[in-house]
């Protein structure tokens, strides 16, 4: 801190990044994934028979297990392997 307070930066903003990429791991595990688990339905959509738009709609209703950060909703591919095989 008596860097920051000189007006170097560089070592809090190390600190403040490690602190956040820390408190992401711990929410991830809470709900029982790994980090790069979790994909945008834009890129899940990319090998799926369904539009982003489809499964943003499953999602919006609780049809499809996913979170949503901000503007974006989240998931995983698991439980679609299951789901595309079906089809």
């Amino acid at each position: 801190m008596n860097l920051a307070d000189r007006g170097e930066f560089q070592l809090f903003f190390k600190l403040v990044g490690q602190a956040v990429e820390r408190s992401h791991d711990i929410y991830l595990r809470a709900f029982g994934l790994e980090r790069g688990e979790l994909l945008s339905l834009a890129d899940l959509a990319k090998d799926a028979p369904y539009s982003q738009d489809y499964l943003s709609l499953l999602a919006r209703q609780g049809k499809l297990s996913a979170i949503k950060l901000g503007r974006n909703w989240l998931a995983t591919k698991k439980p679609w392997k299951i789901i595309w095989k079906d089809e």
